[in-house]
């Protein structure tokens, strides 16, 4: 909603106001859980834009369909950054602009990881902590949480030109090491991962009913 009120207090009746709305994929911060990770990597990033007439008491109201966020949903992010502008010009041609913004919730549960090291050794292997949480930060129990171990590597490779050159080069192949299921609890869960070699690794995590993961 947007309300336009001169300095004195009375309201800029029949302003016109231009608006503009953003939203990127964000990952939340859930309270209890700080140092978890809510998003998925990557990004992603959409925006919509209007005009309205403020009525004789300063108000008008923006609408934005909720809908408008799918794409945001659909690349796996469970909450989203929405930033809203609007500037307002009255009769005599002065304008006024102002912003707000807050974090819409995809959900009603919530997918969480945390990872207390940077570098895990493949003779160690891999703890991490996974959770699942309303967006107020209560854990919630008996949920089904998906679990993807996910490896890069290089894989080098070598040709032979037409004069009997040799050129080096290669790949960074990415691949699924191992998949597991873990049963939400009341509070965050430990999970240990082997590693089978070197490579740079990742982790997604998701709910086993919804597209959204961390």
């Amino acid at each position: 909603s947007v309300n336009a009120r001169y300095y004195y207090g009375a309201p800029v009746r029949g302003g016109h106001t231009q608006w503009t709305a953003n939203w990127d994929g964000t990952s939340p911060q859930v309270h209890g859980f700080e140092q978890f990770d809510f998003s998925p990597s990557g990004s992603a990033r959409n925006g919509t834009a209007g005009e309205l007439t403020l009525d004789r008491d300063g108000n008008g109201l923006a609408t934005i369909p909720f809908r408008s966020f799918d794409s945001i949903w659909q690349s796996g992010y469970q909450a989203l950054s929405l930033g809203f502008e609007a500037s307002t010009q009255d009769s005599a041609d002065a304008e006024v602009t102002a912003r707000a913004g807050q974090t819409v919730f995809g959900a009603s549960v919530l997918v969480g990881i945390e990872s207390n090291v940077w570098m895990a050794s493949p003779t160690q292997g891999w703890d991490v902590r996974v959770v699942a949480t309303t967006p107020e930060g209560h854990a919630v129990a008996g949920r089904t949480l998906q679990m993807n171990l996910m490896r890069r590597r290089w894989i080098a490779s070598v040709e032979v030109d037409s004069q009997g050159y040799r050129h080096y080069g290669g790949q960074y192949v990415e691949e699924q090491v191992l998949t597991r299921s873990v049963q939400s609890q009341d509070r965050a869960v430990p999970v240990h991962f082997d590693l089978p070699g070197g490579g740079g690794y990742h982790i997604d995590v998701h709910l086993a009913e919804t597209p959204a993961y961390a």
